[in-house]
């Protein structure tokens, strides 16, 4: 399979997360960072045929803070630039900046990082379109990521196991 594994994209995203937090701990003063990280279905996999089950791997990091004004969120921004930019995210610019909510956008190909600043500061990092391991590995072998479970959503299906063909 083409796409990455999901579980190697949750790895990497907890890695990157992390170094963003700690120079982001560097420049603000340690945060209380609650971080999430999850693999999960996402519109971003809308060109991937349903059946190889891809998913976002995603990591989501935020903490309390006070608000932050317009020369700390810039400091913001410059930090987080300053720590992605060595694993090939680009500064695409402002999402949003409007009063008590903005967001900032860097990308490498469908992978994202946002970052933004409401009620909280908060990082997400996200993959591009990956598969879990368990279904690549399903889908090498039969063609299909689960042959009993692919029986039981297509009992009329033409795709047959690998191991069925004569």
């Amino acid at each position: 399979m083409e796409l990455p594994s999901a579980e190697d994209m949750e790895s990497r995203y907890e890695v990157l997360s992390s170094s963003v937090r700690g120079a982001l701990d560097d420049e603000l003063g340690s945060l209380e960072w609650e971080v999430e990280p999850r693999v999960r279905p996402s519109g971003a996999c809308a060109d991937v045929p349903a059946h190889l089950g891809g998913v976002v791997a995603q990591v989501t990091s935020r903490a309390p803070s006070p608000v932050i004004d317009d020369e700390t969120w810039t400091r913001v921004v410059a930090v987080v630039a300053a720590a992605v930019g060595d694993s090939g995210f680009e500064d695409i610019g402002v999402v949003a900046d409007q009063a008590g909510s903005r967001q900032h956008l860097f990308a490498d190909g469908d992978a994202q990082i946002v970052i933004y600043a409401n009620s909280a500061l908060a990082v997400d990092v996200s993959s591009g379109c990956v598969l879990r391991e368990d279904d690549r590995a399903a889908t090498e072998r039969y063609g299909v990521p689960d042959p009993a479970y692919w029986n039981l959503l297509y009992p009329d299906s033409t795709v047959v196991p690998a191991e069925r063909v004569s």
